[in-house]
């Protein structure tokens, strides 16, 4: 991921305290500081044009809130598996997953053998000796 320099956090705070005269540049470099491990530089960037253009956002504070990153950058909510003796394990289950990887490698009932074909040679002929 790559991740906001000071290089180039400084003009982006520069950016965003000329556009909100109340927010001070300090302040919102510290709020850079403190959300950049959360995206990569154009996340960051993003985050912080949303905060900015948002009223009630009244600190640089604000670049940290969930709604102004994409919701993949967003913590997931541990979810649970559903099966009986299996609410321990987070999705995906590693039981479910042993029990299906069990289900696959068992082996497959194999379809009969073919009959083979009927030799075109004559009957005469198949006793191996050639003349």
């Amino acid at each position: 991921m790559n991740q906001i320099s000071a290089d180039q956090a400084r003009p982006l705070a520069a950016f965003a305290a000329s556009l909100r005269a109340d927010w001070d540049q300090p302040g919102i470099l510290k709020a850079l500081s403190d959300n950049r491990l959360r995206g990569d530089v154009h996340q960051l960037t993003d985050a912080t044009l949303r905060a900015v253009r948002d009223p009630q956002a009244k600190t640089p504070a604000a670049i940290g809130w969930d709604r102004y990153w994409p919701t993949a950058t967003l913590p997931r909510e541990r979810r649970f598996c559903t099966e009986p003796d299996h609410e321990l394990y987070t999705l995906p289950c590693r039981e479910c997953r042993a029990e299906q990887i069990a289900r696959e490698s068992q082996p497959r009932e194999l379809p009969p053998p073919a009959p083979r074909p009927e030799s075109t040679r004559p009957r005469s002929d198949r006793s191996g000796v050639s003349a």
